[in-house]
């Protein structure tokens, strides 16, 4: 079992082989672009038009735009970095990014939406390198987390850097994480008219 997560319920580690994983899909980049994805779902991932439910309550939008200042992994020293986007408690909000080949400082700049955002969640950001080798016994590497914490997500535009961390579900690759990441994180209201946002 692995620890609880700022919402007080057990966190999971992530599974990069989960095929409930959002698709990658490049949206349109900057804040400007981050307020349009708000404003016009087709324009971000996921595709599907928004439902009368999700105009009743509150919208998350994320811009991931970077990472810089990893650990390598391997004796190359370097890494094939993507990170894992969502709730910690519902793996059905999950997002992950495309990977970025041999860097350290990988540019995502992917813009998408969290499926089923609750009003109070927190986000959580895992960074893993791909193993690109065709061996069956080679895994993907732990390479960091961060966490958005509710206080952070307050209504309207977040843009900053936050630091990656060791979750304590990766046993002593945890220990070795280090970096920063660089996000916005938008969080549009309900429409007029709607019910308000869901409680988590």
């Amino acid at each position: 079992a692995g620890p609880a997560g700022s919402d007080g319920v057990e966190e999971q580690p992530v599974d990069p082989d989960d095929t409930s994983l959002h698709t990658p899909r490049a949206g349109p980049r900057g804040a400007k672009g981050l307020l349009r994805c708000a404003a016009s779902s087709s324009s971000c991932a996921p595709s599907e038009a928004p439902s009368a439910d999700a105009q009743s309550r509150t919208r998350c939008f994320v811009e991931l735009l970077g990472a810089k200042g990893m650990r390598p992994s391997g004796a190359a020293g370097t890494s094939n970095p993507f990170c894992v986007c969502g709730v910690s408690s519902r793996p059905g909000t999950r997002y992950r990014t495309g990977t970025k080949s041999k860097t350290l400082n990988p540019m995502w700049n992917e813009v998408f939406e969290i499926r089923d955002y609750r009003l109070g969640d927190s986000l959580k950001f895992t960074v893993m390198d791909q193993d690109l080798d065709c061996d069956e016994r080679s895994q993907d590497e732990y390479l960091g987390s961060a966490t958005m914490t509710r206080a952070q997500l307050a209504p309207g535009l977040f843009d900053g850097e936050l630091p990656l961390r060791d979750d304590g579900l990766h046993g002593y690759l945890g220990q070795s994480a280090r970096g920063r990441l660089s996000v916005r994180v938008f969080l549009a209201g309900p429409e007029p008219g709607g019910a308000g946002g869901q409680d988590s």
